[in-house]
């Protein structure tokens, strides 16, 4: 695992294809009436590992999913409040065996990832393909299992656990004795333990994703809050596919690169740059496969469209795409942009203006 070699740890730890988008557009997957079964997701905010009266954890590089376990069975949902049950049978086979164990019903939230078998550290690719499939198959979930690492719980036994403090929690976490194959409880560190910049850096040697910094503190709150900070090593962000731009040689029969948008406050659609790198053969056909079933003959952006976009083909904005990139320009384009996957996850709404980390 990635920790392996990190400093001494507080907390438990454990060592052509129309059905591969219709999760996205709405038609496979029901959305919860998810209001008040699981809590609105805290999110962290970006910036500097702060040091005094701070926990810190590995950031994950997956999809955020919370669970809620009862007496009736176990049911995931997405961050935008999609019920996911169906795509991970194996996480909801884990969660019944470790309800079934600690006896109790629980709400808890944590991170689906796809694990590397050689390194351990999170392959988002290989779940952007667990991500697209309503029912995967018994060989899919062989060839790509899906860990749930878990890493709060905000509800025990009908009662809300959201207003003890961050220690409190990860104890009565520890004490539903949850840790199985399928699911993991990360471990945390404290500035007794460890500077946060060498733990950054110890993160990052081993190819991780970032670090996030929790306030020892802090309750549970709904949305973005400061008592939580992420630090990542590299740029990721969202972008909305809004339309393509055409291929040559070897790509001439899919797309030369997507076209991404992003949401402003005021709620309209801005150009946030083209991504062309990042694909493997297999998602350009499969991308340009969903992209011909939702073409438009408007562009997104509305009347006025940037130059460079004078030849592009324009699609319904329903598709989110995961971006790595080094930096947001002045004019707001992101700056060498490579394509992670797409995320169903996430709801184009979502996804807003990507804004400097720091």
């Amino acid at each position: 695992m990635m920790h392996a070699s990190l400093p001494r740890r507080r907390g438990r730890s454990t060592s052509s294809n129309p059905t591969y988008w219709n999760h996205t557009v709405g038609s496979c997957c029901e959305y919860a009436a998810w209001v008040g079964a699981v809590p609105e997701p805290m999110l962290a905010v970006p910036g500097r590992p702060p040091t005094d009266g701070w926990a810190y954890e590995v950031k994950w590089d997956g999809a955020r999913c919370a669970a809620r376990c009862t007496t009736k069975g176990c049911r995931l949902y997405s961050r935008s409040g999609r019920n996911m049950s169906t795509s991970f049978p194996e996480v909801i086979d884990g969660l019944l065996s470790a309800a079934a164990r600690s006896g109790h019903e629980f709400v808890v939230d944590g991170e689906l990832v796809v694990l590397s078998p050689a390194t351990g550290i999170p392959d988002f690719a290989a779940l952007a393909r667990r991500l697209h499939r309503p029912r995967p198959s018994a060989q899919l979930q062989q060839e790509l299992p899906v860990t749930y690492i878990i890493f709060d719980v905000t509800e025990i036994d009908g009662m809300p656990v959201t207003g003890r403090t961050y220690v409190e929690r990860r104890q009565l976490l520890g004490n539903l004795g949850l840790e199985s194959p399928r699911l993991q409880i990360p471990p945390f560190w404290t500035s007794d333990d460890v500077d946060p910049e060498q733990l950054l850096a110890a993160i990052e040697e081993k190819g991780g994703e970032g670090l996030l910094s929790k306030r020892l503190s802090s309750s549970y709150t709904p949305g973005r809050s400061r008592s939580w900070i992420k630090t990542v090593v590299r740029l990721q962000t969202e972008g909305i596919v809004i339309g393509h731009l055409a291929g040559r040689g070897p790509h001439a029969t899919t797309f030369g690169s997507l076209i991404l948008g992003a949401y402003t406050e005021q709620r309209t659609m801005r150009w946030i740059g083209c991504v062309g790198t990042g694909f493997t053969n297999a998602a350009r056909r499969e991308i340009r496969s969903a992209l011909d079933q939702i073409t438009q003959p408007g562009s997104p952006l509305g009347p006025t469209v940037p130059r460079e976009l004078i030849t592009a083909t324009w699609v319904h904005p329903v598709l989110v795409a995961s971006i790595e990139y080094r930096e947001v320009t002045a004019s707001g384009i992101l700056r060498h942009p490579s394509f992670r996957g797409i995320r169903t996850d996430i709801e184009p709404s979502q996804v807003k203006v990507p804004e400097p980390d720091w």
